[in-house]
């Protein structure tokens, strides 16, 4: 498959932000070590780094989780809109209503709780009436 203009758009871009965490690294890092944190050898980091590579999308995804890097193909972001959020997925859906019953006697409300996901439960209460 040709590479397409976005597609050297997107490789140029993905290589400066890289050339950044490269250049920002701890000095006690390699280079073959970066490239292994990447899962790629010394000489393809160079490629992608200079911009004359197109990464792979598990290149993308390794730089993603361990550097943060982030680059828009076509205008859009791949991984949501930015860096990634030291909020789970779980937290983020969270969901809290105000809800309360109030009775005289306690022995007409019922209420059972059930899960029914590891992050889901449903919630039934029962008035029975009286009289």
């Amino acid at each position: 498959m040709k590479r397409t203009r976005s597609d050297d758009a997107f490789a140029a871009e993905f290589g400066r932000e890289l050339s950044l965490k490269y250049r920002n690294r701890e000095d006690d890092v390699t280079d073959e070590q970066f490239a292994a944190s990447l899962g790629v050898c010394r000489p393809a980091l160079m490629k992608y780094l200079s911009g004359s590579a197109m990464p792979s999308l598990s290149v993308v995804v390794l730089a993603f989780r361990r550097y943060g890097i982030n680059v828009p193909y076509l205008g859009t972001p791949l991984f949501g809109k930015g860096r990634r959020s030291t909020r789970s997925a779980a937290d983020a859906a969270q969901l809290i209503l105000p809800f309360s019953v109030q009775s005289v006697d306690a022995d007409i409300v019922e209420t059972n709780l059930d899960r029914k996901s590891p992050h889901g439960f449903e919630l039934r209460v029962r008035l029975r009436k009286l009289g």
